[in-house]
């Protein structure tokens, strides 16, 4: 375990182990962490994270050390449950943790890392879900597997929260036993702006009328890229005058690469690799297009609909995330053209009314419903802090 100290120990602060489950890229657990983080007041605790796979992103490092962070990951890409449970047992006997907080929706990572901390008496032992994975093909041994996992997870974690309730329920059962905190955002962050639209389609050689389908998301199984790609070499054979972006990186960017070369749609499809910054591409879009196979509610559906883009979801992602009328649901199982024609109907639809005016509807909706990131944030400040 290699590791980065940014800051010295205080003995009366509160003691926070935060567990996640990569450093790969910028994905939505490392985004809700920083935000929150960046709202707390950290003269109350002392925060360490520890990521189960090897550091391959300097910049998640250094955005949590510049906060205060102690960071902590693994060896290696991808290492065994148990160098890991190695790796936490001796940053708990090191450290003597108060809190310890799991990001993952892996089940078994969860109750093991809980188990080791229950062990070493932490007395905070939060499992927080980030997902909401449907089982569908399960067998009626696997189903009862996964409800024996979900009871022991019920028993070693005495903290349960979840980002919407499908993601509780997948994590926890249909008791009803966690606290939804939902995923917070700092909304002016991603308010429309015409003159970085216009930048940014200059940086790129794309003209003002070209429609362009936009995805923030990792390059993993559970973005299905894929199912993206193929689509939209359907809507390009009806709009040429179209790009798709895709923002973001990952283990199966080769694989993406040689789907897109068979298709023959190299000049028109993006890839921009992790962007810091990623929240100004939304300016650039025209439509977000999400057909992810599992989500919990993810950030970059409610980001798109503040900055007033129609929005295509799975409907595998809860239908929580839905902040605007111009955002609608299909399921994965439909034909690629049925998906283009919702695209081309929705953009249809979003061209009658102004960008701004969509993304301030989003705007509202979203503070109506407690989606403000000081809120999320004093909700974990308080869980740490408390007694």
């Amino acid at each position: 375990m290699k590791f980065f100290i940014s800051s010295e120990r205080n003995i009366m602060k509160r003691k926070v182990l935060i567990v996640t489950p990569n450093n790969i890229a910028v994905g939505g657990i490392q985004k809700f962490l920083l935000n929150n983080i960046k709202q707390m007041d950290l003269s109350r605790v002392t925060l360490d994270i520890y990521f189960s796979k090897k550091n391959l992103n300097q910049d998640i490092n250094n955005d949590f050390l510049n906060l205060g962070v102690n960071v902590y990951y693994a060896d290696k890409i991808k290492q065994s449950y148990f160098a890991d449970f190695i790796n936490l047992s001796k940053l708990m006997i090191k450290n003597k943790y108060s809190v310890i907080h799991v990001n993952t929706g892996n089940l078994i990572f969860q109750v093991f890392a809980l188990f080791i901390a229950q062990v070493y008496m932490i007395k905070k032992r939060i499992a927080h879900s980030h997902n909401a994975i449907v089982v569908t093909s399960c067998s009626k041994v696997k189903m009862k597997l996964y409800d024996f996992v979900r009871t022991l997870l019920n028993k070693v974690a005495n903290i349960r929260l979840a980002c919407s309730e499908a993601a509780g329920i997948w994590m926890f059962g249909n008791g009803r036993n966690f606290q939804v905190m939902k995923n917070g955002l700092l909304i002016d962050d991603f308010v429309f702006k015409e003159n970085v639209r216009v930048e940014l389609r200059n940086a790129y050689n794309i003209k003002s009328n070209s429609v362009v389908i936009g995805l923030v998301a990792s390059f993993t199984n559970q973005k299905n890229h894929v199912f993206l790609i193929n689509m939209y070499s359907l809507y390009h054979k009806i709009n040429p005058n179209s790009f798709l972006f895709l923002i973001g990186d990952g283990v199966l960017k080769q694989e993406l690469l040689n789907t897109i070369k068979c298709l023959g749609i190299q000049d028109s499809v993006i890839m921009t690799g992790v962007i810091h910054n990623s929240s100004i591409y939304y300016n650039l879009f025209d439509i977000l297009v999400m057909p992810s196979l599992y989500e919990g509610l993810p950030f970059v559906g409610l980001e798109a609909q503040v900055s007033g883009l129609p929005c295509l979801f799975s409907n595998t992602i809860t239908k929580e995330i839905k902040m605007s009328q111009y955002s609608d649901f299909l399921s994965l199982d439909e034909p690629c053209k049925i998906w283009v024609d919702k695209v081309v109907k929705l953009l249809n639809c979003a061209s009658k009314e102004s960008r701004e005016l969509i993304g301030d509807s989003a705007c509202k909706e979203l503070k109506r419903q407690g989606y403000d990131l000081k809120f999320s944030a004093e909700i974990l400040s308080r869980i740490y802090c408390s007694e």
